[in-house]
């Protein structure tokens, strides 16, 4: 038996749009769904003429060859084909019978069917990065921040869904399942393959009615503020990340990721070095260097009072003991390095000089 116009199955014109195309078919699958009483032949014609006339290579086929052209993928024909010519294929002169090959070949169905595993094509959400800056005191014991981000975020009116009061009904296009079949007849019987959903990208679900809050996209931009734990040690220039803090991903599709460019303030007295050690410069008098004494400095925990041992040269190291940076995770923490630079006057007072030239004449 001939099969029918896909046109006249769908109601439209030739020329019609891809929306229109999508509208009628949308109508004829609600009236011809077997779920809903309707007829379940004419439900499958529906169905098979959306399938040519939805995807816009198989309709322009359609159009030029009709039903061979959509039988066939798409394929063209360069001219008059006899036997195994070069424009295609032409069996109808010869006494060939492929009614067994279809079994012969069954096994593609279960490659390219219902044993295949589809998920779904929502869109996930999109990775944000941004820069927070902290001090240098902040990096060396850690800091909490908060930062205010305008981002897509889940509607909480559908929780997602994009349909008013999160009701949702199955898919008319694939009936609920996520994914379309369609068999093809091909030179080696039938072999049917699927794909995900275009309409439900593979959820099987569709708006009953799009939410009013977020137009049925399930998601809308809003501005958050996060709280964000900075850990002691870090880097500067590190990055940390924080999964699933990003935009929100389009109706159950994974969230994106926010990633945080972590930028330390330089200090004017203290200095890095290393994963855990500071360091600063400090300056002693030429006469604490050569007799002794001592230094108050300021340490990451306040100030200490170290010792200046006689004869102290410049450029001397000292340490203070545990009193660098401890980064997270870490047992002890780093030491404070104290480089020592000695000042020597550029002008003496009189009294100062003969002392002076004393102390070059008894050397």
């Amino acid at each position: 038996m001939a099969k029918k116009d896909y046109y006249e199955l769908l109601g439209i014109k030739k020329g019609a749009s891809e929306a229109e195309i999508k509208k009628a078919y949308r109508q004829m699958a609600q009236k011809y769904h077997p779920d809903k009483g309707g007829d379940g032949e004419k439900f499958k014609e529906i169905n098979e003429a959306y399938e040519t006339l939805g995807d816009a290579q198989k309709r322009a086929s359609y159009d030029q060859f009709g039903h061979a052209g959509s039988n066939f993928g798409g394929g063209r024909s360069s001219g008059p084909t006899h036997g195994f010519g070069q424009g295609g294929f032409d069996f109808s002169g010869a006494n060939f019978d492929f009614s067994n090959l279809g079994d012969i070949f069954g096994g593609f169905g279960d490659v390219f069917g219902g044993r295949q595993e589809y998920t779904s094509r929502a869109q996930v959400g999109n990775d944000i990065e941004t820069e927070i800056e902290i001090t240098f005191q902040e990096m060396a014991f850690g800091v909490e921040k908060k930062i205010r981000l305008e981002k897509l975020n889940k509607c909480k009116e559908c929780d997602g869904t994009g349909a008013e009061d999160g009701k949702t009904v199955n898919c008319v296009r694939c009936d609920g399942r996520g994914r379309i079949e369609v068999v093809q007849n091909t030179i080696l019987g039938r072999i049917a393959t699927a794909s995900v959903c275009p309409d439900c990208s593979g959820l099987g679900k569709t708006a009953k009615h799009s939410c009013l809050k977020c137009h049925g996209a399930g998601r809308k931009k809003e501005v958050e503020e996060i709280k964000v734990k900075i850990p002691a040690g870090i880097e500067d220039g590190q990055r940390l990340r924080l999964r699933g803090r990003g935009e929100a991903g389009a109706k159950g599709a994974v969230d994106g990721d926010l990633y945080l460019r972590i930028r330390v303030h330089s200090d004017p007295h203290f200095r890095r070095d290393g994963k855990k050690d500071i360091r600063t410069s400090n300056s002693i008098d030429i006469v604490t260097a050569v007799l002794g004494g001592t230094l108050d400095i300021a340490t990451l925990n306040g100030n200490k009072t170290v010792k200046i041992p006689a004869g102290t040269q410049p450029g001397k190291i000292l340490v203070l003991k545990g009193e660098g940076v401890k980064p997270e995770g870490a047992v002890f923490a780093g030491d404070h390095l104290i480089e020592i630079e000695i000042h020597v006057p550029e002008k003496l007072s009189s009294d100062e000089k003969r002392l002076w030239e004393e102390l070059r004449n008894l050397r």
